[in-house]
Order: C-alpha cells, then sequence, then structure tokens
C-alpha cells in the first residue's frame, strides 16, 4: 500500500476541477471589493454578494496550495506590487466564471464590468495552485498585465512570467519517447508500489498519482500479479479516471481519517487509505480547508505563530542576558561600596610608617599608593555603574513588558509587537512591510455610566497611539502600577470632573488588561495625559509619568456590549 502520512494531503487536477465547480456556484455574480495580504500572509480577495461579504483565500506557498472561502472582510491596507496593481484593476468587477485549466491545478477567474458609457472591460485572475510553484497572475485579453512572481525565460525554463508576455499554462511533463517496461513485468519482479504507479502514469499521462496508486493498491488485493494482463491494468486505470471525471460535476466526495485527522480526500474511494476511517462529504471546500489546517499544524503552524515564537525565544533570550549582567553591576557595586575600607587602610599604613624600618616604609608606601589608587578607581566607577544598573534593570522590566504584550497579542497585534521589538532589541525604529502596512482598527472604546468614554489599549502601538494622539493634555490616562499592562484613556466632552463610579470603570480596565488580572486587587495609577512623556528612543507604548494617584481595584473585563469606534 502507497502510504501517505497525516499532514501530507494532496491535490491534482481532478480535485482542482471540482473545486473549481463549488467555487463558481457560491460566488459567480459577486462583485470584488478588495485584494489584499491576511495576517498569515495569505492572498485574500474580498467579495460582496447577496448582501453578505466574504473572502477568496489563496494560499499560494504553503505546503498544500489551495483556494478556500472564509468569511469576514479585509482590513484595508496600503498594499505594494501585484497587490496594488491587481486590486485596482479588480475593485469593483463582477465575476462571472470560475474555472479549471484542463489537467491543470489552475484556477481561472473571469471578471467583467461595463463602464457608464456601456464599454465592456473584462480581466482575468490565475491562481496556479502548483507545490513549490505556486502564483497568483491577472491577465487582460490572455496577455499578462501583473504576476505575483514573476520570471524571464532562462537555460531549461519553458516560459515567462512578466507583464506584456502572452500567458502560458505551467508546462506538462515531459514523457518519455519509449514506453515504459511491461507492468506485468513490473509485478513479477515483485517492484515497490510507488514504481509500479509511476509506470501507469507514463503510460496514461492524465492519471492522477492518487488514483495510480489506488489502481496499484486494488491490483494488489485482489489479483494474482504473475497472471495479470498489462490491458487489464490500463482498464482499470482508464475506468477510475472516467468515474473521477463524471464525480466532477456532483456527487459525494470520500474522505479517510486518521483518528479524527484528515488523511485525504477525493472524488473517488482511493483503495491505498482503506485501513483508514472513511467519510463520505458533500463538498470539496471545508474538506480543503480542513486539510490547510492539518498542513499548517504538521510544518509548526502559520507564519504569525513561528514570528511569535521566534520572538518569545529573543526575548527571553535577552532577558537572561540582561539578568547576567545586572547582577555583575551589583556585584562591582558591592565592591565600590567597600571602597572605603580601602582608603582607610592606606590611611592606617602612612600613619604608622615612622614606626617601621627604613626597608619596611618603601614597601608599605608601595603598598598604600596601590590602596589609593583602587581607591580612586572604584570611587571613579560608581556613579557610572549605577547608571548602567537603572538602565539595565529599565532593560529587563521593558522586556518584560513586550513579553507580556506578546502573550496577549492577537495575530492583528502581532506586527505592532515585533515593531516595537525590533525598536527595543535594535535601538532602531522598525520599517513595517510594504506587505503589513495596514489601517488602524477600530479602537475599544467604552461608554462609561456617568458619560465618559473610556479607550483600552490592545498593542504597543495602540497604546501609544491613546495617548498620545487620542488623550488630549487634560484627559486621564491610568495604568496598572508596577507591571506591564494597557494605556487606558478616560475623556470627557464637558471636560468637567468625572464620577468616581468613571474612575473606578477605568482603573478596573486597566488593571484586567495587565499582568496582573489574577490578583483579587490591582494598584492602578493615573494622572493627566499631560504628565505622561514619552521614553527617549523607547519602543512604542513605553512611557514615564508623574503626579499620579493611587487606586486599588478589582480587574474588570470589558462591558457586554462594549461599542468599537473608528
Amino acid at each position: 500500500m502507497i502510504f501517505v502520512g497525516v499532514g501530507c494531503v494532496f491535490t491534482d487536477w481532478i480535485l482542482i476541477a471540482r473545486l473549481a465547480r463549488e467555487l463558481h456556484t457560491k460566488i459567480a455574480r459577486a462583485r470584488v471589493t478588495a485584494l489584499g495580504h491576511l495576517d498569515d500572509r495569505r492572498i485574500a480577495l474580498e467579495y460582496w454578494r447577496e448582501g453578505k461579504s466574504g473572502l477568496v483565500t489563496f494560499d499560494l506557498f504553503g505546503r498544500l496550495p489551495v483556494a478556500t472561502l472564509e468569511g469576514g472582510e479585509l482590513a484595508i491596507s496600503s498594499e505594494r506590487g501585484f497587490i496594488r496593481a491587481a486590486g485596482a484593476v479588480l475593485r469593483g468587477l463582477t465575476l462571472t466564471r470560475i474555472d479549471a485549466l484542463p489537467h491543470e491545478r489552475v484556477l481561472r477567474f473571469e471578471f467583467a464590468t461595463r463602464s457608464r458609457f456601456g464599454v465592456a472591460a473584462s480581466s482575468v485572475l490565475i491562481a496556479e495552485l502548483i507545490p513549490r510553484f505556486g502564483n497568483l497572475i491577472l491577465l487582460k485579453d490572455e496577455t499578462i498585465v501583473a504576476a505575483y512572481k514573476e520570471f524571464n525565460l532562462r537555460s531549461g525554463s519553458r516560459r515567462a512570467i512578466r507583464p506584456g508576455v502572452r500567458y502560458e499554462p505551467p508546462p506538462a511533463i515531459a514523457q518519455p519517447s519509449k514506453l515504459p517496461a511491461s507492468l506485468c513485468s513490473a509485478f513479477e519482479n515483485n517492484a515497490g508500489a510507488s514504481e509500479i504507479a509511476r509506470a501507469l502514469r507514463e503510460v496514461r499521462p492524465r492519471l492522477p498519482q492518487l488514483l495510480a496508486a489506488s489502481v496499484v493498491a486494488e491490483i494488489r488485493q485482489t489479483f494474482d500479479a504473475h497472471t495479470l494482463a498489462p490491458e487489464n491494468v490500463l482498464g482499470r486505470a482508464d475506468a477510475l479516471l472516467t468515474n473521477a471525471e463524471d464525480a466532477i460535476e456532483a456527487g459525494e466526495l470520500f474522505a479517510y481519517y486518521d483518528r479524527g485527522v484528515l488523511v485525504q480526500a477525493h472524488v473517488v474511494p482511493l483503495q491505498q487509505f482503506t485501513d483508514f476511517e472513511c467519510s463520505a462529504q458533500p463538498e470539496l471546500l471545508p474538506i480543503l480547508y480542513q486539510a490547510r489546517m492539518v498542513s499548517f499544524e504538521a510544518t509548526g503552524g502559520t507564519e504569525s505563530t513561528k514570528e511569535r515564537r521566534d520572538l518569545s525565544k529573543k526575548l527571553q533570550h535577552q532577558l537572561s542576558k540582561t539578568s547576567a549582567e545586572i547582577d555583575a553591576v551589583e556585584e562591582q557595586l558591592e565592591k565600590v561600596a567597600e571602597r572605603d575600607l580601602l582608603r582607610a587602610q592606606g590611611d592606617q599604613i602612612l600613619a604608622t610608617l615612622h614606626e617601621r624600618s627604613e626597608t619596611e616604609r618603601e614597601e608599605a608606601k608601595v603598598t598604600a599608593a596601590s590602596l589609593f589608587a583602587r581607591y580612586k578607581r572604584l570611587s571613579g566607577s560608581a556613579t557610572p555603574l549605577q547608571k548602567r544598573r537603572e538602565a539595565l534593570v529599565q532593560k529587563a522590566s521593558d522586556l518584560q513588558a513586550l513579553s507580556w504584550e506578546l502573550e496577549r497579542s492577537s495575530d492583528a497585534d502581532l506586527s505592532d509587537v515585533l515593531q516595537a521589538a525590533q525598536t527595543l532589541l535594535l535601538g532602531t525604529r522598525a520599517r513595517a512591510k510594504p506587505t503589513t502596512l495596514k489601517r488602524k482598527r477600530a479602537r475599544v472604546v467604552v461608554e462609561a455610566p456617568g458619560g465618559s468614554r473610556i479607550f483600552v489599549g490592545r498593542s504597543p502601538v495602540e497604546n501609544a497611539d491613546l495617548t498620545f494622539t487620542v488623550a488630549r493634555p487634560n484627559d486621564l490616562w491610568f495604568h496598572a502600577r508596577g507591571t506591564p499592562g494597557a494605556h487606558v484613556i478616560l475623556q470627557r466632552d464637558d471636560r468637567a470632573e468625572p464620577p468616581l463610579a468613571d474612575l473606578e470603570l477605568a482603573a478596573s480596565l486597566a488593571a484586567f488588561f495587565s499582568r496582573a488580572k489574577e490578583s483579587p486587587r490591582v494598584d492602578v495609577d493615573y494622572t493627566l495625559r499631560k504628565f505622561v512623556r514619552k521614553r527617549p528612543a523607547a519602543a512604542p507604548g513605553l512611557v514615564f509619568y508623574t503626579e499620579a494617584k493611587t487606586m486599588s481595584v478589582t480587574p474588570q473585563d470589558l462591558p457586554k456590549g462594549d461599542e468599537l469606534q473608528k
């Protein structure tokens, strides 16, 4: 049996053809509203159909290149390159047809519209869902307008993908000039299942790998290899391929699971998976979505998961390194604290010189000079060491704060944390990647019972934005005392003193959105925003403040029905 391990789900041209049919049924006549990147770096086409928005997502470069449907909408982004160019062309067009190129893992999305003068306009978006060679290409009259990945003709390549060139689909696998050895010989020589399936596909190039493996598995389970005629093998392969092509249009799919984890699926039964649990499914789209998740988990998760894990390691490494430096500086400060003893020892030696012989007197002078030199050296290092310790303690506090921000951040906020980390670890402001530039999300704002508005920051960048952009000088600023936490702003339009209930609500939110949220009571500092200052050269959201008051409150989550404000 040809075994495909869990997490190694495959597609072929038959499954992509079925996918095209399902996509056409569900989203034909939809209007394109945007094209952009998702937080996990996939590309998404946002559409509007029958009063609802949705996303066609393209995972072109994952272990399983696939297109799926998801709910939701894209954040407004400042994109560049292909996304910006293709988005400008497709926005407002109507999706008229979705097809799969014959015998290829390639989807073709056709769009059309008419101008106010009645002039028809059309464009085509090509999604090449080929492992290691995924691409997204925009066509006009079959000519390439833009491509996510461009390349020119090179030695050994058979096509170019660049603007101005007529589009050609991926080249078919070159077929051998001679037919392979007899299939009977392959069986008689006890060749491996993969070798037999490969030989079968050389004779029947359109036969997908999964179906070839199914034919081999069925024959090995049913027939005597020594008496099997090649025409019988080919006949069974042709029959299975015909059944699969008929099932593209309609019919249930066969999904195979290993202890609840998806292993493989197809439009026809696959004999190599008979040892697994089989389940009939009506649609391919949910299966492909599940397969994508299996693939992501098998490779360690999404890109954001890997970035989160890598940043956590860097922060922990820096925190350990900083803690070791603090210990070393404190050890030196302990020696500095003993410098007065060195001076006293030197003075004692000088005071007793007259009691010593001439030879002893010279040695004593050298010893006293050495003690005074050490005293002077330590005295001069006291202030720098104290400043160094303060800086290291502050850095350790910043690292702990950023580690907490990383723990609480959603994928949508991860880029803000990465920006803050680059500022902290490298001492430079991070430049956002062109494809990750995004709009500010709707802010979290709570309408307090006493008429105040309370804003809560969800990331380092959002903390800085609330404090230094949204808040006015006399608005109140809240932060959990002595622990990492969100910036909370209390604002009133009438500029009146807020009632105690509003103050307590703001402080409770600041306590809840802090590392101390599990504590029964948390001390929260609050002051006027004009007394909050950015720390020079610090990461976003790291500040110092003065003139603060403190109240002890119970942490409280956002009230149900809280509003999001643009």
